[in-house]
């Protein structure tokens, strides 16, 4: 998890983004890894096959704001669409992070 922190703080450093870099979390424990200013919404799973269980934060927190991006990143072999949360392996994530098509 340190290093996807660390990652993302890269890029937005890199790019001289100021938006902030945050986390969510509800009094019952429903819990968004990382929240990139007011757009996206990232949490963070090693699972290679993802559950709703894992997608339980961010499907909450789409009842708190409107995101441009609710994304899971693991270790799926195939990127995907579920609860309209985007299900992405880490290599494919990174890519499109670097090549600036998820946040802009």
């Amino acid at each position: 998890m340190k290093n996807f922190y660390e990652e993302l703080r890269a890029w937005l450093d890199y790019h001289r983004d100021d938006r902030p870099l945050t986390f969510w979390r509800t009094q019952d424990k429903k819990e968004v890894d990382f929240i990139v200013g007011d757009e996206i919404a990232i949490e963070v799973k090693a699972a290679e096959l993802p559950q709703y269980r894992h997608l339980k934060g961010l499907i909450a927190i789409a009842d708190e704001a409107t995101f441009k991006h609710r994304i899971l990143v693991c270790q799926a072999p195939e990127p995907r669409l579920s609860e309209g949360i985007e299900i992405l392996p880490v290599k494919v994530f990174l890519e499109a992070l670097w090549a600036d098509t998820l946040i802009e």
